[in-house]
């Protein structure tokens, strides 16, 4: 019997997007071009993401990634287990892409355009959701 059982993240994009809180995924919202709602409940903004992500829309988004961010997304999809390896990126392209903007406090952060792609799975870990590495 194995005593070591690797973590496996298939969760779906909805389920991962319900996870975060509200200000995160409105924030998450605001990267889109051309999405806006009046005052959303949560529901209405996770529904706005996965239809943004899981339509024609995801397209353009990728092509507004950076090409660091772009291979970084690459490795996450090619994965075993979809699990954002920062320290393998990072060796294998001198670098790693930001998922935050730098701000004096910390409400003043904010996503960057790859956070849509890849999102945080708890222990620190970021993982891109099944459904979406699928697409």
């Amino acid at each position: 019997m194995r005593r070591f059982e690797p973590e496996t993240f298939n969760s779906s994009l909805r389920e991962i997007l319900d996870a975060r809180n509200a200000d995160d995924l409105k924030r998450m919202l605001a990267l889109i071009p051309g999405v806006q709602l009046k005052a959303p409940r949560k529901g209405e903004v996770v529904d706005a993401l996965v239809r943004c992500l899981s339509g024609a829309s995801l397209q353009e988004l990728w092509s507004r990634l950076s090409p660091l961010e772009q291979s970084a997304v690459a490795e996450a999809v090619h994965s075993e287990d979809g699990i954002y390896n920062q320290e393998a990126v990072r060796a294998k392209y001198h670098g790693a892409p930001a998922f935050e903007t730098a701000g004096k406090h910390s409400y003043d952060r904010r996503p960057t355009l790859i956070c849509l792609f890849v999102h945080p799975a708890g222990n620190s870990r970021r993982v891109i959701p099944q459904d979406l590495r699928e697409k």
